[in-house]
């Protein structure tokens, strides 16, 4: 959980960083909270009548603190996004590559004289897809 965690908030930094959205961090948090949950039901699911509660006091205290920081990066998350949308941070991942711009808008043509020139296309009811 707390290696997830981690990774969660390094991409959020990241995100903050570089100006761009935190898609990348949603796996690492989805992994944490799938594994806090886990922990719970471990939990709920433990006899205490034939353990020494001193024996696992150490490791419910551990174990508390993880579910905490779980839910804290949960807010830190929501945060980031809302700061992205806000300051209409960029997409991480470019939806279209430079190359098939190029292809859509561009339209090469060569003069009698040998020399390129480029033109914009005039069919505009090409879909952009990846």
């Amino acid at each position: 959980m707390s290696a997830e965690s981690s990774k969660a908030l390094r991409e959020l930094a990241t995100a903050i960083k570089t100006m761009t959205e935190p898609s990348s961090a949603s796996p690492y948090l989805e992994n944490s909270k799938s594994a806090m949950n886990h922990l719970k039901t471990a939990l709920k699911d433990f006899s205490l009548e034939s353990t020494d509660l001193l024996a696992i006091l150490q490791a419910a205290t551990v174990a508390s603190i993880l579910v905490e920081i779980i839910k804290c990066m949960e807010k830190i998350s929501k945060a980031v996004h809302e700061l992205s949308k806000l300051a209409r941070f960029k997409n991480a991942e470019p939806t279209v590559s430079c190359k098939k711009l190029h292809q859509l808008f561009i339209n090469p043509s060569f003069e009698g004289d040998g020399k390129l020139n480029m033109l914009p296309r005039q069919e505009n009811n090409e879909s952009i897809t990846n």
